[in-house]
């Protein structure tokens, strides 16, 4: 009888973190501008005094799971040009879709510091690179995130394939080579691959010819135009091919923001320079005036080649005054350093052969990294094991995984589906998405010949 008494009590020890890890919080919504009424890309949504959040997509929405240990705590929404608002949690945690709307906050010349007028876009950047050290850490972090990596077909906008994907990253001290990240999958799901795949010696003769990189979609996200690396604006600065503009004004949580074009201007070749009057880069900056940090960064390469320029056996992919790609990150305060909350990349990444068909595929893809977790002290991490390292040249559809999907249930994602009916509907043309979920999961699980 005693002991059946001691292992009754050991049960429901064990039984206790379940239980206590089960008791959450669950908050979905979208966020909207108040005056537009339009939605709010990317607004930075975290727990006062807690290290934890989210941020919300492309379409405004948001998911978000915390302890209810916080449900007296705020949930503070932040998004540059719009005044920061506090919600206590147990407000939102009752209503199943919760609509926020945020207040326009308009720059006002005036109340800015008068020195600031004086400073041209060159002075601004040259208090940016000053000033890294302080505003970034210098130290490595750690972060766990959410991926998001849609591949489609350029040319007919047919998505193609769905990988999601829960991560831990230690990221290196600002200013260091990329290759110091260190990326670790700890949960996956795949979508059947409709792609039409072709060689991998033809598509390796592609790489070789235009310099693609053979990075995976991750890594492709986490390090692309990184301005935190002060090598990228120190370059860009002494780029006579660039100019340096201020190309307006905007506000975030209270304070002044100057927003920074560095464009190209100059095209250059081994043989003339030309005007870049038909394709160019574009840097855009959004910088807090008083710290002189980066709380935004966008980069894009825009195509404005009139259809007319071209011979009409040329089809040209991309529309008129396209962007062809972007790379865009947004960074949040804690503690007085800014860390990396969210990243959103479009090009393209060669981590699968396409059949070369000319004027019928081109792949693309379009992957978001959302930083849910940060955790500043080195102490308080592990460091990711080189067994455990996702290698940079391993396409993340090609992992080998088991479908987890009681993980997924209390994760915080920017939405348990495809946002997108288009998505949807191209995916889900067989089967249901978990159900692919469920069984590409099976078929990557199994040894590969």
């Amino acid at each position: 009888m005693r002991k059946t008494i001691i292992q009754l009590l050991l049960t429901c020890l064990c039984l206790i973190p379940v239980y206590a890890w089960s008791q959450h919080i669950e908050i979905r919504g979208k966020i909207f501008d108040n005056e537009t009424l339009e939605a709010i890309p990317f607004c930075t949504i975290s727990v006062k005094g807690a290290q934890i959040g989210t941020c919300s997509n492309s379409q405004g929405e948001f998911i978000f799971h915390c302890p209810d240990s916080l449900k007296s705590y705020d949930l503070i929404f932040r998004s540059i040009g719009y005044k920061t608002k506090p919600i206590q949690l147990k407000l939102l945690a009752d209503k199943e879709i919760m609509t926020i709307y945020l207040e326009p906050e308009l720059y006002e010349i005036p109340e800015i510091n008068v020195s600031l007028n004086q400073l041209s876009a060159t002075d601004i950047i040259r208090h940016v690179i000053r000033n890294m050290r302080k505003n970034y850490p210098r130290n490595s972090y750690y972060m766990e995130g959410f991926l998001r990596d849609r591949c489609f077909n350029l040319i007919d906008n047919t998505n193609t394939r769905l990988t999601e994907a829960a991560v831990e990253i230690v990221k290196k001290e600002f200013g260091n080579t990329n290759n110091a990240d260190k990326v670790k999958v700890t949960e996956i799901r795949n979508s059947f691959n409709y792609s039409k795949l072709g060689s991998w010696r033809k598509e390796k003769r592609t790489q070789a010819f235009w310099g693609y990189s053979t990075d995976n979609s991750l890594y492709k996200t986490l390090q692309y135009m990184d301005f935190t690396n002060s090598r990228i604006l120190t370059n860009l600065l002494g780029n006579d091919f660039f100019s340096k503009t201020i190309s307006g004004y905007s506000m975030f949580d209270g304070k002044p923001v100057v927003i920074v074009d560095i464009k190209e201007e100059i095209v250059g070749s081994m043989t003339r320079n030309a005007k870049a009057v038909y394709a160019y880069d574009l840097c855009r900056l959004f910088i807090d005036v008083e710290t002189y940090t980066m709380l935004k960064t966008e980069f894009y390469w825009i195509d404005k080649h009139p259809k007319e320029m071209f011979s009409k056996n040329f089809k040209l992919y991309l529309k008129q005054d396209s962007i062809v790609s972007y790379a865009i990150k947004q960074y949040e305060n804690i503690d007085g350093q800014y860390y990396l909350k969210y990243a959103d990349y479009l090009g393209r990444v060669h981590d699968q052969p396409d059949t070369g068909e000319f004027k019928k595929i081109l792949y693309f893809n379009e992957t978001e990294l959302l930083i849910n977790k940060v955790i500043t002290n080195k102490k308080e991490f592990d460091p990711i094991k080189h067994k455990d390292l996702l290698k940079r040249n391993v396409p993340l559809w090609e992992m080998k995984y088991v479908y987890n999907p009681s993980f997924w249930e209390n994760y915080n994602i920017l939405i348990d589906k495809p946002l997108n009916p288009r998505v949807q509907k191209d995916l889900e043309k067989d089967i249901p998405l978990h159900d692919q979920f469920n069984n590409a999961g099976i078929k990557n699980s199994k040894d590969r010949k």
